[in-house]
């Protein structure tokens, strides 16, 4: 075998030195410095993304915090609302009460003067439906005409006496 020669062991070393010499010179040339730059980028990528991600973060935060003090105010003008439409409606409602109470006591009032009314219209037909027969009567006991007055007089102490 060649490579075990002495006699070839010093251009096999000047050419392991060459060879590697040129290799290292070539990785530590272009190779390295590449993926220097790709690590640097691959860095600054990731470096940017988290950046990036606690702007989001932050971001995201005060969207949550807006969000919160959004819904607590619409909470509020709700129950705002709401309170204000219980009292609208209670007031109203007041109202209606008022209203009905006051229809009602009208009404009465009404029914009242009505029954008063015809109380005193049958009150008198019947004090002249009295006094008529008051007349008949006498006419056929005594054969006599009786005056009005005396007649008018009479029925009228009866029917006080008796509270009609």
């Amino acid at each position: 075998m060649p490579q075990l020669d002495v006699s070839t062991y010093s251009s096999q070393l000047f050419w392991l030195f060459v060879c590697f010499s040129i290799l290292y010179l070539y990785v530590s040339m272009v190779t390295v410095p590449r993926i220097e730059v790709l690590l640097e980028l691959r860095w600054q990528n990731v470096e940017g993304n988290q950046l990036r991600a606690d702007e989001f973060k932050k971001d995201v935060e005060n969207l949550r915090q807006e969000y919160e003090e959004t819904l607590q105010g619409a909470r509020q003008h709700a129950s705002y609302s709401t309170l204000n439409s219980l009292q609208e409606m209670s007031l109203d409602t007041a109202h209606r009460k008022k209203d009905i109470a006051d229809e009602v006591l009208s009404r009465i009032k009404t029914a009242e003067a009505s029954i008063d009314e015809k109380k005193r219209a049958a009150d008198q037909e019947l004090s002249q439906a009295a006094q008529e027969m008051t007349h008949t009567i006498i006419e056929r006991l005594l054969h006599e005409k009786s005056s009005d007055l005396v007649v008018s007089k009479a029925v009228g102490v009866t029917l006080q006496e008796r509270g009609l």
